[in-house]
């Protein structure tokens, strides 16, 4: 049995959310936080279950889909063990959590005993409207990836059942993979999506892939957050080589033209700015959307 520091805020889960997104965070959090919580909050039909070594009753009663459980990263590796059997153990950068992601069914499984679906969820992220673009696919899938060919570190979500849920176990010599030490996502990424391809392939379960547009900071387009949704903000474009392409397909239809606005995402993901350049001077509790460039972030 586990001895650890565990505390939980806010777990009496509405039963109408089918899906949770399971989202552990070790270290201080980023200064962008609460504006990530924001959007998660506008996303009422899921609800997120966050496991940090900070401390909970300090974000106690701002979210009502949201609940944070004191966990530390030593707590984290005694649950894989119990729940898994494997022999994870620290010290290691918090980022190697990653890719337990795959084992999450198994560790958090008492948590997600009452929903039909669980997710993981990156926390460099502006949350668009999940149900529009997963709730058509649920029904029909046992793993949703918005990635277009493997299984998508920012958001992937897996029906809550045992099949799904021991797939890590495929892996060949799955527990040396999680204790690469010198390698981060490398069996989310690589490891576990040649085991969901394969599961798929051989009728065990449906995977589905390519679910809903994303945006990145990376995309030659500007985004807004507003009001629940991620949207793309203008036609023009800031790389000379997509504006080419996008005249070359246009062209093949016999007229130039440019993609139409608005064009929705499912999340804007800042996977190279991070805290250096996403920098804001606004009370989000005041505002219902934002642009997000490269020099920071503004009011609507």
């Amino acid at each position: 049995m586990i001895v650890s520091n565990e505390m939980t805020i806010g777990t009496n889960y509405p039963h109408r959310r089918r899906t949770a997104l399971i989202q552990p965070y070790f270290g201080c959090f980023p200064r962008w936080i609460n504006l990530y919580f924001k959007t998660c909050s506008a996303q009422q039909d899921f609800q997120w279950l966050v496991f940090t070594d900070q401390d909970p009753a300090a974000w106690s009663g701002r979210y009502d889909n949201i609940s944070f459980t004191r966990l530390t990263l030593d707590d984290f590796f005694a649950r894989a063990r119990e729940m898994t059997g494997c022999n994870a153990r620290g010290p290691c950068h918090p980022k190697k959590v990653c890719d337990f992601r795959p084992l999450f069914g198994k560790i958090f499984s008492n948590e997600l005993r009452d929903y039909e679906f669980w997710g993981h969820v990156d926390h460099d992220l502006f949350v668009g409207r999940l149900g529009t673009f997963l709730q058509p696919h649920l029904d029909a899938n046992d793993v949703l990836s918005t990635h277009h060919s493997r299984i998508a570190g920012p958001l992937t979500v897996y029906r809550n059942i045992e099949v799904v849920n021991n797939l890590f176990r495929t892996i060949p010599n799955w527990t040396a993979v999680l204790m690469d030490t010198e390698r981060q996502h490398y069996c989310e990424e690589e490891h576990f999506s040649r085991a969901v391809h394969q599961a798929s392939a051989a009728g065990q379960i449906r995977a589905c892939f390519a679910v809903g547009p994303t945006a990145h900071d990376g995309s030659p387009f500007k985004c807004v957050y507003n009001e629940g949704r991620v949207l793309r903000e203008q036609t023009t474009w800031g790389r000379a080589a997509e504006l080419a392409k996008c005249a070359a397909n246009k062209l093949s239809r016999g007229r130039i033209d440019f993609w139409p606005i608005p064009m929705e995402f499912i999340y804007f993901h800042f996977r190279l700015w991070k805290s250096d350049s996403l920098r804001y001077d606004f009370d989000e509790t005041r505002v219902t959307g934002w642009r997000i460039g490269t020099s920071g972030i503004s009011v609507l």
